[in-house]
């Protein structure tokens, strides 16, 4: 049995079960703060509610926790700057709860968990893409039953990829990446700053969109249409330069924009084949990430359970 979280801006979500039966519990909480200490006390207090509840005769044997940033799986360290938990940046999840819990504790970058719980669909046998697209665009590449992390963890940042020089502002600190203008704040900017621009500055809160709203009324206006149609291609030159260079066998597109009913998947699907090779193309499975906001948990039992495999061996 194992205990997964997975950490985002402004909740904690969690799951207890392992890779035979699955998910036995799971749910979320608000976060307390955003402090450090804040975080890491949810996780004891939230970890000793979910221990209650391991079936008779059961004992738990290791917690994942998926984080935002750039994380150091092998030292449990997060490396780099998250913009929503300000203070994360530097802290050291890993050692420290396993001195708190008792129990080996693993931690990764929450976007490769999403993809690693999408994999365990296919066996491990497939190269798997993973995409969450929401407040962020985040990513992760599972070949087999491993996560690629390249130099200094921090392979597959393609929210991260630039496709306007010079362009919008992100959230890292630099100008025209595609998180800058495909992520679901950056839609409901773009559309803010339409609606400014065509009224002559006027504009108020009703004119403040909500992403489904973008979505579900991309055939009724113009304007919101031909900016959603303009980032979804962005997108798509992102996904098919990835693709033409990782080859993978699949592509998982999930996170919280994927769930809207009006998500535009025959356009995205669109700009990204059209530019792909015939080799990719013919070979290339394109899906919506099956899991939902569970996948990182799911992916967490499973690296959980590899990953103690793995030690074992050794």
């Amino acid at each position: 049995m194992y205990i997964s979280f997975d950490l985002g801006g402004s909740s904690l979500k969690y799951g207890l079960g392992n890779t035979r039966e699955g998910l036995l519990k799971h749910g979320s909480v608000r976060l307390r703060g955003v402090s450090r200490d804040a975080i890491i006390n949810l996780i004891d207090d939230t970890f000793v509610e979910l221990n209650a509840h391991l079936p008779t005769g059961e004992s738990l044997h290791g917690v994942s926790l998926g984080s935002p940033g750039v994380v150091d799986a092998a030292g449990g360290r997060v490396l780099s700057h998250c913009p929503n938990l300000p203070d994360w940046k530097g802290a050291e999840p890993g050692p420290v709860l396993q001195r708190r819990l008792g129990v080996p504790v693993f931690v990764d970058n929450d976007a490769n968990l999403m993809a690693y719980g999408e994999a365990a669909r296919f066996g491990f046998e497939r190269t798997v893409l993973g995409i969450t697209l929401g407040t962020g665009i985040g990513s992760g590449l599972v070949v087999g039953r491993d996560i690629y992390t390249g130099a200094g963890w921090a392979a597959l940042e393609l929210g991260h990829v630039l496709v306007a020089p010079d362009g919008r502002l992100c959230g890292c600190g630099r100008r025209g990446c595609i998180e800058a203008y495909a992520s679901g704040p950056s839609l409901v900017a773009l559309c803010r700053e339409a609606w400014r621009q065509k009224h002559d500055g006027r504009v108020n809160d009703s004119d403040n969109p909500t992403v489904k709203q973008i979505f579900d009324n991309v055939v009724d206006n113009k304007e919101v249409c031909a900016i959603l149609l303009h980032q979804m291609d962005r997108l798509g030159f992102v996904l098919a330069n990835a693709i033409t260079i990782l080859a993978p066998d699949v592509l998982i597109i999930g996170g919280g924009l994927s769930e809207i009913s009006s998500f535009p998947w025959v356009e995205l699907e669109r700009a990204v084949r059209d530019r792909l090779l015939p080799v990719h193309n013919g070979s290339l499975r394109f899906e919506q990430a099956q899991l939902g906001n569970r996948a990182a948990i799911v992916g967490g039992l499973w690296r959980c359970h590899h990953r103690l495999e793995s030690d074992i061996d050794n």
